[in-house]
């Protein structure tokens, strides 16, 4: 028993009140809702929808109608099948399915560049639909497609090449055919050669003969290639290949650097947009030169470059630091102004510092980096802590005070780490490439007793309060994180 009448026989059983038809000789259904959910389960393998064939169907005065085969397995811009015969009142299509067909959602005509062309008339019949084309030009490359057949997701395509003339089929006109068409020349129109009939009389004549001599140069737009070259691409793997796409072509893998090259062919005057549909893991590939129109030659100056993945990157980065421990940096100096920074009497101190932040954990420590993955935002959420210590007072302006010296020491606080949260995201920089894009920080956990103030007696009264502390130890800290990450990652 077949999976139809599988299906159709236990939904009669379970629905026994409910007429249930499951893929019958006219593909109706004529189901209530939950008799048709079980019917889909059961007929899910046997109604998928397939198109097995296309002809160009031709009448040849009495001789009778002749059927030209139409290879459905070429793109628009490859070496396709030609219609070599005029086209009397237009061009008659039959599309053949495995299945019977009940409706057309909708067609489309287009040429190789894409544009809609000419007209058709759509007719449907057992598991057969007859395309009629009309007013679509000689010299022409089309793709015909059917839409939503039986009302499913499905899209029929057909790609063909008109070009009257061209017995020997090549996509050019030129005198070989016409050495074939004298070959034949009184010869009726029967299966063996009714191409040759180019005027459709039912038998190849003079005027055949002259109607290629008539077009002879003329040919179909050129193909055109697609391609370029990858560099950085690590591989490995079938998630280690980058997979780029464009409209018009298949999605091309690709697992080693060098040239590459789409495989169908395109027509001159044809739009194409490559982009990267899938990335390799833990790298990022960027297209250079990706978009543009078809010229009189074909494209191979795509550049696809490579490497790492900014945030993967970012985080390695990140770990690595963890486990090196210390993260040192001196302090920049700020020159002018009663509230100057590393600037002793108005002179840029040019080694200032550092700030040493010591990430090396100890018994009872919190975790000393947290990385938080916000993959819909693209970016990675930062929590570092660590003991902070100036290896030396730094010179500090401070309002009616005058010149004094700032330390900082977390480890005797009530708190011995201090905590900084920042963000890292990617972003594409003009040129296109993906980099890394430092947020603000945010400092916690450093307080009034691990600063001091030294120097005169009115330094020493002076209030600072936590402010500038905390300003001067951010900025030096993600300052100094953007330094390590950015000598192996891609920054902005």
């Amino acid at each position: 028993m077949n999976t139809n009448s599988l299906s159709q026989s236990l939904l009669s059983f379970l629905f026994r009140h409910r007429q249930v038809r499951c893929g019958t000789a006219a593909n109706a259904r004529t189901l209530h809702w939950l008799p048709m959910v079980f019917c889909a389960l059961f007929s899910a393998a046997s109604d998928s929808l397939t198109l097995t064939g296309v002809i160009s169907r031709k009448t040849h005065g009495t001789a009778g109608s002749f059927d030209l085969p139409i290879d459905i397995t070429r793109s628009i811009g490859g070496a396709l099948t030609v219609e070599p015969r005029a086209s009397a009142a237009g061009h008659t299509l039959l599309f053949t399915f495995d299945q019977p067909i009940t409706s057309i959602g909708g067609y489309a005509i287009r040429d190789e560049t894409g544009l809609d062309i000419g007209s058709a008339s759509v007719i449907g019949g057992s598991n057969m639909v007859q395309v009629t084309l009309t007013a679509v030009p000689d010299r022409k490359r089309v793709t015909v497609h059917l839409f939503n057949v039986n009302n499913e997701q499905f899209e029929a395509v057909a790609a063909m090449g008109f070009l009257v003339g061209d017995v020997n089929i090549t996509g050019a006109v030129d005198a070989l055919d016409v050495a074939q068409l004298k070959s034949r020349s009184g010869q009726p129109a029967v299966v063996a050669n009714f191409m040759y009939d180019v005027n459709l009389t039912g038998l190849t004549s003079a005027a055949d003969i002259v109607a290629a001599k008539n077009r002879s140069g003329r040919a179909l737009p050129a193909a055109r290639t697609l391609g370029g070259s990858v560099s950085g691409l690590l591989g490995g793997g079938i998630m280690g290949n980058v997979v780029l796409q464009s409209n018009g072509a298949p999605d091309l893998s690709i697992s080693s650097n060098g040239a590459f090259s789409f495989v169908p062919a395109f027509a001159q005057g044809a739009s194409y947009n490559v982009t990267v549909r899938r990335q390799p893991t833990g790298q990022t590939c960027t297209v250079s030169n990706g978009a543009g129109t078809f010229a009189a030659a074909s494209v191979s100056d795509i550049i696809v470059t490579c490497g790492p993945d900014p945030l993967t990157c970012a985080t390695s980065a990140l770990q690595a630091l963890a486990t090196a421990g210390t993260l040192s940096r001196d302090v920049a100096p700020q020159c002018g102004g009663s509230e100057s920074l590393c600037c002793p009497g108005g002179v840029a101190q040019a080694m200032c510092g550092p700030l040493v932040n010591n990430l090396t954990a100890q018994a009872g420590d919190l975790p000393r980096l947290a990385v938080v993955p916000q993959t819909a935002n693209g970016r990675i959420d930062v929590t570092m802590r660590s003991r902070l210590l100036s290896a030396a007072a730094l010179p500090i302006g401070v309002p009616l005070a005058g010149d004094c010296l700032l330390s900082i020491n977390s480890a005797p606080g009530t708190a011995a780490d201090v905590k900084y949260d920042f963000s890292i995201s990617e972003s594409i920089a003009p040129n296109g490439t993906a980099r890394l894009q430092f947020g603000g920080i945010v400092l916690s956990q450093l307080t009034s007793n691990d600063v001091s103030i030294g120097g005169s007696f009115a330094c020493q009264l002076a209030a600072v309060g936590l402010t500038r502390p905390i300003g001067i130890v951010g900025l030096n800290f993600i300052e100094a994180i953007k330094a390590h990450v950015c000598n192996s990652c891609p920054c902005l």
